[in-house]
């Protein structure tokens, strides 16, 4: 037996005869296991047995957790859900779902007071993009209230000089209002940080997005006589588990339209800033011209001559979580802090 880690860029399709459910009966001999859980290559080691069943191969690696295929007439592979990949994805699917419900409380919910299933969820999520160490000490995340967020994102190039502008437009502005409120009730306030625990975090991040991408593959028994045919099998299960996935958190984020009331008729692109709905061009106008400074210009004008003359427009709807870190002070005339994480994005208005 022998083992292998190596990269495989999931952006590539293979061609391969494809992989079929497991019988509980069919022998294993090759096997080949993409995860990247150490404890998991570890556990797998002295318990694995050439020749052994589906079944009990099962039994080390659960359904719950592990995709098991076969292809030809002995070998199998074992797909990680919680690989980077396939468990981002996935996390994508969860709190959209969990986010769905918030509909009839404003757009915001108390963590504490949301189900087992959709608090895990939505707290893990949290975890993964604002670390517990940035949290004020002692804050209990349950005490916390998140909200769903929303915006359209418009991109405009000037033909003449080249210049890209990219405007955030939020939607829903009353129930925004309304839900800013709630969540201003109910912060996740941060702690003040040095600036050497900042780069700290910021370079642990970078890191986990780049982890994402990567895939290990483990190889035990005969696999390597059937290698390349089986890394094709692989290839093609992490493909088919994406695209059932994406399907998911497509029809979770379309619910997440319709909660939010948003147009889903938007289109992907334009040729001209007339050729976009007038709801869209006027918010779009509004905020270029009144706001000109804020996206980079030097002038009313330049805005104008923006709109004027892009002819390349990208249309993109985000969806993500929103909390408040600082509720402010009105009678002290200080805003409060908001931070929203996008974490779903589409061309236009719904997904395909």
């Amino acid at each position: 037996m022998g083992t292998l880690a190596t990269l495989l860029s999931l952006t590539v399709a293979f061609g391969a005869q494809g992989p079929v459910d497991a019988r509980p009966d069919f022998q294993v001999r090759d096997l080949i296991v993409a995860t990247s859980d150490k404890k998991v290559v570890d556990q797998l080691w002295p318990a694995f047995k050439l020749s052994m069943s589906v079944g009990d191969l099962k039994k080390l690696l659960p359904s719950d957790r592990f995709v098991i295929r076969t292809w030809g007439s002995q070998g199998v592979v074992a797909l990680d859900r919680r690989l980077g990949v396939i468990a981002e994805i996935q996390q994508g699917v969860d709190v959209a779902k969990a986010l769905a419900k918030f509909g009839g409380s404003g757009l915001a919910a108390r963590i504490g007071d949301l189900s087992d299933g959709d608090r895990s969820a939505i707290c893990d999520y949290l975890n993964g993009v604002a670390p517990t160490e940035t949290r004020q000490d002692g804050f209990d995340l349950k005490d916390g209230a998140v909200g769903l967020d929303a915006q359209v994102s418009v991109t405009l190039k000037d033909p003449v000089s080249g210049k890209v502008v990219q405007i955030g437009l939020p939607q829903n502005n009353d129930a925004t209002r309304h839900r800013n409120e709630l969540l201003a009730k109910m912060p996740i306030p941060l702690r003040t940080i040095p600036p050497g625990e900042a780069d700290r975090f910021t370079k642990q991040g970078m890191e986990r997005s780049v982890a994402v991408g990567d895939v290990e593959f483990h190889v035990f028994g005969l696999g390597r006589r059937t290698l390349p045919e089986g890394l094709r099998v692989a290839a093609d299960l992490i493909a088919e588990v994406e695209k059932d996935l994406n399907s998911k958190r497509a029809r979770a984020a379309h619910d997440l339209v319709k909660l939010l009331g948003l147009d889903d008729s938007l289109p992907s692109t334009a040729n001209s800033v007339n050729d976009l709905p007038k709801s869209l061009r006027d918010e779009l106008t509004a905020s270029l011209t009144e706001n000109w400074r804020a996206w980079g210009l030097g002038s009313p004008q330049e805005a104008e001559s923006l709109l004027a003359n892009s002819n390349s427009i990208g249309v993109t709807t985000w969806l993500g979580i929103c909390q408040c870190q600082d509720p402010g002070n009105p009678a002290m005339h200080k805003p409060g802090s908001f931070r929203s994480d996008l974490f779903i994005a589409f061309q236009g208005g719904s997904l395909p």
